[in-house]
């Protein structure tokens, strides 16, 4: 199959598959893994410690998931021009979606950003900051790193990359790639 991008036409065709292997294949892989670590990794053992927990992070993922699908769209396919406003709008309905899920799980504030928060990339975080140590005693860097770690893979980057799906979804709609 390689012979076809060694033919008169294989820049083309490399071109085309880059473009659409990197947006269409490539992003919603990102976003997989993103969802499987931060939102799907240790989701049924923490929603099994007490309802407030399970009603707790399916406040979170409502409100969390809801806006940024919705957000992004318009964002990309209504108003491109003013996609910092949806992103100004995106990180207040996400700090809203962490207040509503705070009062509902009546957890003290350090239990809800670990258990609801950062269910699922804590304990990955942890495990990838220790091993840096060779005695396995925690050092000051660590939960700075953990947190930074936890927001980017759980909320950060898939709001990013369902931006740059749709972003790309709206051009390639606009105008199909490769056509000038």
């Amino acid at each position: 199959m390689s012979t076809l991008f060694c033919s008169n036409w294989g820049w083309v065709l490399f071109d085309l598959v880059d473009h659409y292997v990197s947006n269409y294949i490539v992003l919603p892989v990102g976003l997989c893994q993103c969802i499987a670590v931060g939102w799907i990794f240790e989701r049924q053992q923490t929603a099994a410690r007490s309802p407030e927990h399970g009603r707790s992070m399916r406040i979170l993922s409502v409100l969390y998931w809801f806006p940024v699908l919705i957000i992004s769209f318009y964002t990309q396919f209504g108003f491109p021009d003013h996609s910092i406003i949806g992103i100004i709008v995106l990180i207040i309905t996400t700090l809203i979606a962490f207040l509503i899920s705070f009062k509902v799980s009546k957890l003290p504030f350090i239990s809800w950003y670990h258990e609801i928060v950062m269910c699922g990339t804590d304990k990955i975080a942890m495990s990838i900051s220790i091993l840096s140590n060779k005695d396995q005693s925690r050092s000051w860097w660590m939960l700075p790193f953990e947190a930074y770690f936890g927001i980017l893979i759980k909320y950060v980057n898939p709001a990013c990359l369902i931006m740059f799906i749709f972003k790309a979804l709206a051009a390639d709609l606009k105008q199909p790639f490769g056509i000038t």
